[in-house]
């Protein structure tokens, strides 16, 4: 949030903005316009969302037992479980004025790829992009700019993505 604002007042910006944010930082960006309260709609135009775990991954469950395991429990990430984002979502409704926009990922892949986003999906069952399950991705409320053939760290490099990003963002 503040280096949202620095940049506003860099660039002495007074109109509304788009935000685009990836995985987390789509929660995180749902935040920003949850505590902006009334000032969000006249500020923010639209939030496009690229592979954030709008309904949590299994795969933080997973991560978090496995450092408590190694005695590490300051490396877990609560936050993405899917129970911790269920009560994120009571408190974080959709803000009236600004449409939001989701991107999922579906990566196709064999059993044996050893590809760095492949390695979440042993413990996400059914369609991912090898971090974040498809459905995960929807929320009520946002418009679907699709599913895409791309692993969840890939989403944010592939010219299709962008343009159907882009698509919504210019004016």
């Amino acid at each position: 949030a503040k280096q949202i604002e620095t940049m506003r007042g860099k660039l002495n910006w007074c109109g509304k903005i788009d935000l685009v944010a990836h995985s987390q930082g789509g929660l995180d960006a749902r935040a920003y316009l949850r505590d902006l309260g009334d000032k969000a709609k006249d500020q923010v135009r639209s939030l496009t969302m690229i592979a954030t775990p709008n309904h949590g991954t299994v795969g933080a469950d997973w991560r978090n037992l496995y450092w408590k395991l190694r005695l590490n429990p300051d490396k877990c990430t609560p936050w993405l479980t899917p129970g911790w984002v269920e009560r994120f979502d009571t408190n974080t409704p959709l803000v009236d004025g600004v449409k939001y926009y989701t991107v999922a990922g579906l990566m196709k892949y064999s059993p044996f790829s050893l590809k760095k986003d492949r390695i979440g999906s042993l413990f996400v069952n059914g369609e991912d992009d090898g971090v974040v399950p498809v459905k995960s991705v929807h929320l009520d409320g946002a418009e679907s700019l699709g599913v895409f053939p791309y692993g969840h760290n890939e989403l944010v490099t592939k010219e299709d993505v962008y343009n159907a990003v882009k698509s919504k963002i210019d004016p």
